[in-house]
C-alpha cells in the first residue's frame, strides 16, 4: 500500500510516492508564486505581531501560524519546509531589531510546516485534523523546543521548566481559538482555492468533524 486514495488524494503521507509528490511542486510555477506570497504574508504578520506585543502568561502571542499553514496546506510539505525556514530568516533580516535571531526558531518553523503539511497536505480537511495539527505544533515545537530554545539563549538552564509550564499554559489556553480561527477561514478558502484550481484535491465544502 502506497497510502494513493485517488489521483489528487492521500491516505497518509508514509510513502516514497507521497514524497516524490510533494517534491514535483518545485517544477510547479503556480506553487512557487503561491508560496512566495504566503511567505511575504507570514513576515508581514510577524512584524504585526511583534508591533502589537500581545502577550499571555508573559509570553508573545505570534499570529503567523496563520499563513503557515494555509501555505503546508497548499503546496506541500517540501516547499513548506523551505517556505518556513525561508520566512524567518527573511522577518529577521528585515526587522532584525524585533527579535534576536537563533538558529532554533527556523528549526520550529520548518518543523511547524512540516506538521502541518503531513496532517492537511492533499487530504480530506476535518476539524480532528486541524485540531490535531495544532496541537502537535503548540506542544512539541511551541513548548518544549521553544522552551529550550530560550534557555540555550538566556543560558539559565534551570529555567526549562518555569519557562515550559507558562508556554504549555499559554499554547493551551490558546488552543481553542487557532482551532476555530483555522476552521472558519479554511473553511471558506478551500471553495475558493478548488474554483480557482490552486487546490485540486477533493475536499468536501462543509469540513467535517472527523
Amino acid at each position: 500500500m502506497n497510502g494513493h486514495v485517488s489521483d489528487d488524494l492521500w491516505k497518509n503521507p508514509f510513502s516514497k510516492q507521497y514524497w516524490l509528490d510533494a517534491l514535483k511542486g518545485f517544477k510547479d510555477v503556480k506553487k512557487l508564486v503561491l508560496a512566495s506570497i504566503l511567505i511575504a504574508m507570514m513576515i508581514v504578520v510577524n512584524v504585526y505581531s511583534v508591533a502589537l506585543n500581545i502577550e499571555v502568561l508573559g509570553n508573545k502571542v505570534y499570529f503567523e501560524f496563520i499563513p503557515s499553514i494555509i501555505c503546508s496546506m497548499l503546496v506541500g510539505p517540501v516547499i513548506g519546509i523551505a517556505a518556513g525556514a525561508i520566512s524567518d530568516i527573511l522577518g529577521f533580516m528585515i526587522m532584525p531589531g524585533g527579535y534576536s535571531f537563533f538558529f532554533g526558531y527556523t528549526l520550529s518553523a520548518i518543523l511547524a510546516s512540516l506538521i502541518y503539511a503531513l496532517f492537511l497536505y492533499k487530504t480530506k480537511i476535518t476539524i480532528m485534523k486541524i485540531f490535531l495539527a495544532k496541537f502537535v505544533v503548540n506542544l512539541f515545537v511551541n513548548v518544549v523546543l521553544g522552551s529550550l530554545w530560550r534557555v540555550m539563549m538566556t543560558g539559565v538552564f534551570s529555567m526549562y521548566w518555569s519557562y515550559a509550564i507558562l508556554s504549555l499554559t499559554k499554547n493551551m489556553l490558546l488552543l481553542p481559538f487557532e482551532v476555530a480561527i483555522l476552521y472558519y477561514l479554511l473553511k471558506y478558502l478551500i471553495p475558493i482555492s478548488k474554483s480557482a484550481h490552486v487546490m485540486s484535491i477533493h475536499v468536501p465544502d462543509v469540513i467535517h468533524f472527523m
